[in-house]
């Protein structure tokens, strides 16, 4: 969600969704979202055809699935130093 929020702000100047992300220990966390996926600790979650896109527009869709295929098979630990090199870690 990090890597499609801030693909979204950059290209649309607006974000695709409303909650905050967090800059935890280990990487951004939108606090809803880890309620309902924590249990997956460092392990894969579900992949984008298992959530609801009703609510998204065409253009976010296709976002969210190049977002994800371009990040989707990294490793957490990949994701986590990827997103460390960003200022707000540093």
């Amino acid at each position: 969600m990090y890597f499609s929020q801030g693909v979204h702000l950059a290209l649309f100047d607006k974000p695709l969704f409303k909650e905050d992300i967090e800059a935890w220990q280990n990487g951004p966390v939108v606090r809803h979202l880890r309620s309902i996926f924590g249990s997956f600790e460092a392990n894969a979650i579900p992949g984008p055809g298992e959530i609801d896109f009703s609510i998204y527009t065409n253009q976010q869709k296709e976002l969210i699935y190049k977002i994800y295929s371009s990040y989707g098979e990294h490793t957490a630990s990949y994701l986590r130093d990827l997103t460390h090199l960003h200022s707000i870690w540093q």
